[in-house]
């Protein structure tokens, strides 16, 4: 009988259990043109392994944002009368127990305007505010947009969470208009 390679995990044909030799592979080989593992997997959290996705072009996918759902709303093109006292612009209606991040608006008004962005907890009965962001437009920048990447909030143990968009005139009414996002945690 004649002397057997020792087998080494990675180099075990999974077939017969014999020994195989690794081959070196380049990048650019054709996959079936070596006996080379053309990826190395990574370990998941359930103790699985996983290949590293690519795509067609040899790119790994990646995104900042995380996994979510991107919840809106706006005066669509209708504004809201001004008024000297907050008045609503438009809100979303918020999923308890869900984690909000990511805050994004634009609003304008031709007048001097305080917009506040409000997590509001049950807004019909006793409102409590969660969290709060405040913009102001005027003279010069008439108009505002922005990100807030960091503004984050949970809305487990709230009863019937709303973000809501108010605006209040300064100096003279004039027509609020403005546009709210908020990205859902879909975890």
């Amino acid at each position: 009988m004649s002397d057997k390679r020792p087998v080494f995990p990675g180099l075990e044909d999974q077939t017969t259990k014999d020994a195989r030799a690794w081959h070196g592979g380049q990048a650019g080989d054709a996959e079936n043109s070596r006996d080379a593992a053309p990826v190395l997997p990574v370990k998941k959290a359930d103790g699985t392994l996983q290949y590293i996705p690519m795509d067609n072009a040899g790119n790994i996918p990646v995104t900042f944002d995380g996994a979510g759902v991107c919840k809106s709303a706006s005066t669509d093109g209708t504004p809201v009368a001004g008024s000297n006292t907050k008045t609503s612009v438009c809100e979303i209606s918020l999923t308890v127990a869900k984690t909000y991040r990511q805050l994004e608006w634009s609003v304008c008004n031709f007048r001097d305007t305080i917009y506040d962005i409000e997590v509001i907890d049950d807004p019909a009965g006793a409102a409590t505010v969660v969290s709060a962001h405040t913009v102001l437009v005027g003279n010069g920048d008439l108009t505002d947009s922005g990100v807030l990447k960091c503004f984050e909030f949970d809305t487990t143990g709230l009863t019937s969470p709303v973000l809501r968009l108010s605006g209040k005139n300064l100096n003279a009414e004039s027509d609020f208009r403005g546009t709210i996002a908020i990205t859902e945690d879909t975890a």
